[in-house]
Formats: C-alpha cells, structure tokens, sequence
C-alpha cells in the first residue's frame, strides 16, 4: 500500500477499509472483523484487528513491533511488553493531543488505551466507539498508513 494513509473515524465502512488495506475478514452474525498486518502505526510494523457492528466501526485493536526489535515478540518478556505500551502511550497520545499515561482517556465519542492486559500476559492498545448517536462522529485524525 506503499504510504497510503487512512484516516480512521467512527463512521468508517468496511467497504471503505477494504479498499484501502490488504484486509482478512472474519464474520459472524452482525460483527465482521478485518485483520491486517501489512501496516505501520508511528513508523513501526503494526497489526490491527477492527470490529464493525451493521457496517459501521466499533473498535480498533492494535499491536506493533516494539522499537529496536525486527519482529514482535509471540511470547513478549515483561521488558518488551512495558516498551511496547510506553511505544503506543506516546504514539497515540501525540495523534490524539492527550497524555495515556494513565493508560486510558475517555473522550466524547468513546476511549483509547494502551496498557497492559495481566489477564492475557500482552499489551492491549487501541479504541472502542460509544453506541451511534444520530450522526455524531468524532474525526481522530490520522492513526496508522497502509505498509508495503
């Protein structure tokens, strides 16, 4: 996709998104989900997971390969996942013009996060919509280019 940005709002299709990114899909009853690994967020090889809901963008999860490392570690080292989260915290608060280093920001339109998930032993990142609310989608600018 060489450069090509996309900028990613609450009123994105998945028809929009396909023809952007080298998308895989998976679908189930009203949820489709479109993976892609072929990006960059913040000049780092990234994947994304995105979520639509009747068509419309609900959330975004995101994942990158940590500076300094050439692939992202399957089983990361505590070391790697704190780089990781410190990575997106910046990343996504400059794009966003905020501060994640709580590790979550509640906005008008839905959250961000970028934190640790103890749970599962990754770092999780990314951002869930609130439920549409007759025509009100917030622009969040540009999050991530097409790789290549």
């Amino acid at each position: 996709m060489g450069g090509i940005a996309l900028v990613i709002t609450a009123g994105l299709t998945r028809i929009e998104v396909r023809q952007e990114l080298k998308a895989h899909p998976k679908q189930t009853e009203d949820y489709e989900f479109l993976y892609a690994d072929d990006i960059t967020f913040g000049r780092q090889p990234a994947k994304v997971s995105l979520c639509f809901f009747n068509e419309r963008l609900e959330f975004i999860s995101l994942g990158v390969t940590p500076p300094g490392k050439s692939v992202r570690p399957e089983y990361p080292n505590q070391d790697e996942i704190d780089a990781e989260i410190s990575f997106m915290q910046t990343e996504l608060g400059h794009q966003l013009g905020c501060s994640l280093r709580s590790g979550r920001v509640l906005f008008p339109w839905g959250e961000v996060w970028a934190q640790a998930d103890y749970k599962s032993g990754y770092p999780s990142a990314g951002l869930s919509y609130k439920k549409k609310e007759s025509g009100l989608w917030a622009r969040i600018g540009k999050w991530f280019s097409g790789g290549g």
